[in-house]
C-alpha cells in the first residue's frame, strides 16, 4: 500500500491530474493482467537513471577527506555509492506518470507516438487508492529535478537516486511510484525486468485519450475493448493536431 516518506513529495492537491502514455499493446496487457508494471530502474533504457551526478559524489568525497563527516571513511562512502548504483538500481522498480492538467505533445511523441497510442487519465488520489489492498510498500512522489552544478543531495537514503534526476528531464514533470523486492542476503534482485502489481482498474482509469495520429475507428475499438474488460471509462480523441506530433 501507499507509504508516505520524507523523500517522496506529492503535490499539495492530490486530486491533481496525471497521465500514463503507452502503446496499444501495453494497454491490452494492462487490461488482461489487471496489473500495473513496475520496471527495474536499470532496465528503463536510460543509462543515467538512478545514477548520482558526479558533482554530488565529488561533494561528499571532499567532505569526507576534510573530516567533515564524523566516523565516515572514504572507502565506506565509495562502497555506499556503489551500492546505490548497483544493488539499488536492480531491486528498485518504478511505474511512471506525467503530471499535467492537459495532454502533452512531447509525451505522445516519446511514449506513444504510433497511430495506436493511448493515454490513461487519472488523479494522484486515485493512483494511491488503487494500491490500498497491496501488501508491498509503495512510495509515490514527484521527481526532484536538480541542476548539475548543485551537488548537495543527501545520499544517506536509498530513495535519493530514485526520486532525483538532472533538470534536463524536467519537461517530463514526472510522478513516480516505486517498490523494492529482493532476496537476502545481498539484496539479490528477484525480477529480471520488473514486477506486475494487481490493481483495481475501475478505480484507476478515469478516462482514455487516444493518439492524435489514431485512424478512424480506433476510438470505437478502444471502447469495445474496455467494455469487454468491464472497465467503465470515457474514451475521447486527442485535441492536439497531428502536425504538432509529426513535425
Amino acid at each position: 500500500m501507499y507509504t508516505p516518506h520524507d523523500y517522496c513529495e506529492l503535490p499539495s492537491d492530490i486530486n491533481t491530474k496525471i497521465w500514463r502514455y503507452i502503446d496499444f499493446g501495453k494497454f491490452i496487457d494492462l487490461l488482461e493482467t489487471q496489473s500495473l508494471f513496475f520496471c527495474r530502474i536499470d532496465k528503463l533504457g536510460d543509462q543515467n537513471e538512478g545514477i548520482l551526478p558526479k558533482s554530488t559524489i565529488d561533494f561528499w568525497i571532499d567532505r569526507v577527506r576534510r573530516g567533515l563527516e564524523s566516523g565516515q571513511s572514504e572507502v565506506d562512502l565509495k562502497k555506499h555509492i556503489s551500492f546505490l548504483h548497483t544493488e539499488i538500481r536492480r531491486i528498485a522498480m518504478v511505474n511512471c506518470w506525467h503530471i499535467s492538467e492537459h495532454e502533452n505533445p512531447a509525451m505522445w511523441q516519446i511514449y506513444a507516438k504510433n497511430h495506436f497510442g493511448i493515454a490513461i487519465e487519472t488523479t494522484i488520489k486515485d493512483l494511491i487508492d488503487t494500491f490500498k489492498l497491496i501488501p508491498d510498500k509503495i512510495f509515490i512522489g514527484k521527481i526532484n529535478y536538480c541542476r548539475l552544478e548543485d551537488p548537495r543531495l543527501n545520499i544517506g537514503n536509498t530513495l535519493i537516486n530514485i526520486f532525483n534526476k538532472l533538470n534536463y528531464y524536467n519537461f517530463e514533470n514526472e510522478l513516480r511510484a516505486e517498490i523494492e523486492d529482493y532476496d537476502m542476503p545481498g539484496h539479490i534482485a528477484k525480477y529480471e525486468v520488473g514486477k506486475k502489481l494487481k490493481v483495481d482498474l475501475n478505480c484507476l482509469i478515469k478516462s482514455i485519450c487516444i493518439s492524435p495520429n489514431a485512424p478512424n475507428g480506433f476510438k470505437r475499438v478502444v471502447e469495445l475493448v474496455l467494455k469487454d474488460f468491464k472497465i467503465d471509462a470515457l474514451v475521447r480523441p486527442s485535441i492536439i493536431s497531428d502536425l504538432s506530433i509529426n513535425h
